[in-house]
């Protein structure tokens, strides 16, 4: 299989909220707790623990706690893989939108962690 990414993701544990609209009102949010596994300047794989995961093209917010404040994005879930039989999954999140100011945190921050790799 070849690999399709145009960023290199780099691993991260943190726990995250992550998003969604369910109605037709700007107020019909979901929120729930989850947790981010690893992350790129295009995209994020998060874990998530639910009786049943989002839908393939379902667009979300994640919020990410890093080491100068919360990130936001925007994302389309691209993958969902069922990772144990105990409702759990990862789900692969492509940026449709971040931030000039969220974008500038977030490559400050896989900087840091692509310097720790060397």
């Amino acid at each position: 299989m070849q690999e399709r990414r145009k960023h290199t993701r780099y691993n991260i544990e943190a726990d995250v909220l992550i998003s969604h609209k369910e109605g037709l009102s700007a107020h019909d949010m979901t929120t729930r707790k989850a947790a981010i596994k690893d992350i790129s300047l295009g995209g994020a794989r998060i874990h998530i623990f639910a009786e049943t995961p989002y839908p393939l093209s379902t667009d979300v917010m994640v919020q990410v706690p890093l080491p100068d404040g919360v990130t936001t994005f925007v994302g389309t879930i691209v993958y969902v893989i069922e990772v144990t039989e105990n409702k759990q999954f990862d789900i692969g999140i492509q940026f449709s939108y971040i931030s000039e100011l969220d974008m500038k945190r977030l490559q400050y921050y896989i900087e840091n962690l692509s310097k720790q790799d060397i």
